[in-house]
Parts: structure tokens; sequence; C-alpha cells
């Protein structure tokens, strides 16, 4: 089953993270053509997973539509997720040799089927919240707090 893996790009800023695409094997199928803040990355990899069924196949000789699209340039080996805008959101590399079609037909199926993930559970917000100890009330210890919850202040 395929993943998509999210990770911080080498720019440093807010709008640093990006997504692969992994095969099974660990093999990058794609990658996200776009940067973004972390807090609005898992948004667009879920309306690809959505939409992926959706997407008709075209070469980039037959092109021409508005629509969006999984469009594969067969001499030079890449294709890519366009939206009707014609921008690309993701790329990826295809065998030349190979029937195109039924390639991207099978990469489509595997997003469809794709779970989302973090490069390092630390990043993952999901983690960081479950994670986070900075809601104890309890305060550092020796504090007026932890004396106080102790019951060794009287109030």
């Amino acid at each position: 089953m395929a993943i998509f893996q999210i990770h911080r790009n080498q720019n440093s800023g807010e709008r640093c993270w990006c997504w692969r695409l992994l095969a099974e094997n660990g093999t990058i199928i794609a990658e996200s053509n776009n940067l973004f803040i972390k807090a609005d990355i898992v948004n667009p990899i879920k309306q690809i997973i959505g939409e992926s069924q959706n997407y008709p196949i075209l070469e980039q000789a037959e092109s021409k539509e508005s629509v969006s699209r999984c469009e594969y340039h067969q001499k030079e080996g890449k294709w890519y997720l366009k939206t009707e805008k014609n921008e690309i959101i993701a790329t990826g590399e295809i065998d030349v040799s190979a029937d195109a079609k039924n390639a991207l037909k099978n990469i489509l199926k595997e997003i469809k089927d794709a779970k989302i993930t973090w490069e390092n559970e630390e990043d993952d917000p999901a983690y960081q919240a479950k994670n986070d100890d900075s809601t104890t009330t309890k305060g550092a210890p020796g504090s007026i707090f932890e004396a106080f919850y102790r019951g060794n202040i009287n109030s």
C-alpha cells in the first residue's frame, strides 16, 4: 500500500512542508510541486485521494481540456497531476518503455487507498497534542503550585 509521507523541505520559514507518495517498497512515486504551511498540508492530500479516481489520464498532446487531470509525457518519462487552471500539483516519473496509461491507472488506484503519515512522528500535530505536557497544573517541583496541590499551604 502506498503512503503520502509529509516532510519538511530544506527551505526555512513557515511554508516549508511538502509530501511525497511512496510505494510499499519505499520508492518515490510522486512528489508535491508546492510548499505548504504545516497546518494546511493535509487537506490538499485528502483532496487528491478523494479525486484520484476521477482524473482522466491524458497524453500531453491530447491535454487541451480545462479539467483536473493526470497528464503524461511519454518521451520525457514524466507525469503530472494538474488542476483545471493547468497548475501542476504533483509530479512523478514513468518508464518510457511502459504502457503509460495502464501504469498511471495503477498509480491512481494506489493513491485512492494511500494513508497519510509524517516522516518524523514528532512533527504530526496529533502526536504533539497527545504528548503535550504543558497543560499540567502542578507546576515545577518545589513550586507554590506543588505545595498547594499537596496540601502544604492553607488557603
